[in-house]
Parts: C-alpha cells; sequence; structure tokens
C-alpha cells in the first residue's frame, strides 16, 4: 500500500507554537499544518532556528501548541495534562535523540525496558520485550552491557529500540546520526527506514540531505513556516 493511501496516525491544523515572553517573545510555529502516514518516514529540514526541534516536540507532546490542532490516531492530543502525555508517550510516541539519553548506570536492556514496566509490564515481561527489540536492531546478546561498553552506534541502535519497544508506533528522531561517523550512521538510518517500512510512521530532522534521501518526503522549514515541501 502506498503511503498516499495508508492510515493518517498525526496531524497539525494550522498549529503556532509561541515561546518566551516579551523581548525573548519568538514565535518558533507559525500556522504550520502537516500529516503524517502509517508506513511513511517524514524528513524535516532547515537552517538553525527555523522550528525543526520545536515541531518535533509539540508532535511529541513536550510542547503544547499555542494555537491549533495536533491529533494522534484520530484523537485531540493539543492540550493534554502533563499525565496523559506521559502515558501517550509511553504507548505511542518514541523518541531518538542525538545524543541518546540513555540512562548510564542502566543496561541496554534496563533502558528498554523502562517505558514497558513504567506502562505496568512486570520486570520479567518487560524484559522478554526489550530483549527481542535489542535483536530486532541488531544487538541479540547485548542487553547486559552498559552504554559505556558499547559503540556510539550500538547505544544509538538501543536507543531506536527503546523509541519503539511495546506498542509505540511513531517514531520522532532529532539529529540521530549527529555523534555518528559515516558508516554507523547509515547503519542507524536502515533501521529507521526498515521499522518504518514494517509499518511505523518516523519524521527524521536532520541538516544532511544525504539522510533526508531515505525519506518518503521532505519538508523544509524557516521562520517557523513550512515552505517547501518534496516527495521523494
Amino acid at each position: 500500500m502506498s503511503t498516499s493511501q495508508a492510515t493518517e496516525v498525526l496531524r497539525l491544523d494550522a498549529v503556532t507554537c509561541v515561546l518566551g515572553e516579551g523581548a525573548r517573545r519568538v514565535t518558533a510555529l507559525d500556522e504550520v499544518s502537516l500529516s503524517l502516514r502509517q508506513g511513511e518516514l517524514l524528513a524535516v529540514m532547515g537552517p538553525s532556528g527555523s522550528g525543526k526541534s520545536t515541531l518535533l516536540n509539540v508532535m511529541g507532546l513536550l510542547l503544547p501548541p499555542t494555537s491549533g490542532t495536533l491529533t494522534i490516531h484520530g484523537e485531540d492530543a493539543s492540550h493534554l495534562s502533563r499525565a496523559e502525555a506521559a502515558r501517550l508517550r509511553r504507548t505511542t510516541l518514541g523518541f531518538v535523540f542525538q545524543h541518546y539519553n540513555m540512562l548510564p548506570s542502566l543496561t541496554l536492556a534496563e533502558n528498554v525496558s523502562i517505558p514497558l514496566e513504567l506502562d505496568g509490564s512486570s520486570p520479567r515481561s518487560a524484559r522478554v520485550e526489550a530483549d527481542t527489540a535489542l535483536a530486532e536492531v541488531g544487538l541479540e546478546g547485548l542487553g547486559e552491557r552498559y552504554p559505556d561498553e558499547v559503540s556510539g552506534g550500538q547505544v544509538q541502535r538501543a536507543a531506536i529500540a527503546r523509541a519503539l519497544v511495546g506498542p509505540r508506533s511513531i517514531l520522532l528522531a532529532d539529529e540521530p546520526t549527529g555523534a555518528l561517523d559515516t558508516s554507523t550512521s547509515d547503519d542507524v538510518l536502515r533501521i529507521l527506514r526498515a521499522r518504518v517500512d514494517d509499518g511505523a510512521a518516523g519524521v527524521l530532522v536532520t541538516h544532511e540531505p544525504r539522510f533526508a534521501a531515505w525519506a518518503d518526503r521532505v519538508i523544509r522549514m524557516r521562520d517557523g513556516h513550512v515552505f517547501v515541501e518534496d516527495d521523494i
């Protein structure tokens, strides 16, 4: 099925996000409208300060829109409580960051299983799912290692496993290859692409055109606006 026929999983309608107050007040997003479908990888490009990370944070319920509507799986998610937003992140939304955000005192498997345990899974059940997720990203047998005992690329693979473990179906990646070399970056993008092809949906913020080429569609931002949208 083409992405144009696939189920819409996320939509922004005229979303504006204003940050700061007084002289520091900035319109980081200005009436942005776009949609994301199952099986689609969307790349977001633009210069620093263009609104890319703010867009990702609004999609991921880390920032509420000042106005407009955010819809996730058909439900209005624009103004959820902190607890409701946290629950939706644990069950539906996964983040991958440039600097991993892995807890150094926990093993890879323990890091991956955190969202499941927070959502009520037993430690044993969460560990089984974590080991499965790690195997899917090529880290079978490394669950007992700590983040500082494996390579940066392996830590980022574990971060991807954590982002999509359990029922979560939307992956939000903010410059996930920024700290990696070229070969390892390609491996990470290959995994992201495979997870989307398997039925997830993904948003990739990147400065690199060659990484954006892995996407189905590219939007380009400037001054809080989407000013170009391309199909790859």
